[in-house]
């Protein structure tokens, strides 16, 4: 089967619903190098906005949902259920700075290392507008 064509919806690709949908779109997926890339927009509102200001946490979710969102891409390539996932695991991680809140950013992720059903994923955040707000690195578990 060939690859279905990018960028595609995340919410084709993952189980997350709003409001707890964070990315917008898988825009890359490399097998052989084992990255990905997905989009999405800062929040103005809810659970990872206060005083204005996006929250740290956010920025790792939507690492783990762009992980999660090239994993059931992989899965629908594949011709294969999508594997259950979960975070496990934050060994690192830099916050260069916050965005502005409604901003479109660019999520790019490796696999750095797989040993059984975890991954060592490491992530970078970039405003689309100019900018680093977050790198770092998470560990995330897959089911079969």
């Amino acid at each position: 089967m060939n690859a279905p064509a990018l960028p595609i919806a995340a919410v084709e690709l993952v189980p997350h619903r709003p409001p707890m949908l964070l990315v917008d779109f898988l825009l890359a997926r490399d097998r052989d190098a084992d990255t990905g890339a997905g989009s999405a927009r800062l929040p103005t509102g809810g659970i990872f906005v206060t005083g204005g200001a996006v929250l740290p946490e956010y920025f790792i979710e939507v690492a783990a949902q762009t992980m999660a969102a090239v994993s059931g891409y992989d899965a629908l390539c594949d011709r294969k259920p999508a594997a259950g996932g979960y975070l496990v695991g934050i060994d690192r991680v830099l916050w260069l700075g916050c965005g502005e809140p409604g901003a479109e950013i660019r999520i790019e992720i490796a696999r750095e290392m797989k040993v059984g059903p975890i991954s060592l994923i490491s992530f970078e955040i970039i405003s689309t507008s100019g900018g680093m707000l977050a790198e770092g690195t998470l560990r995330t578990w897959e089911g079969e």
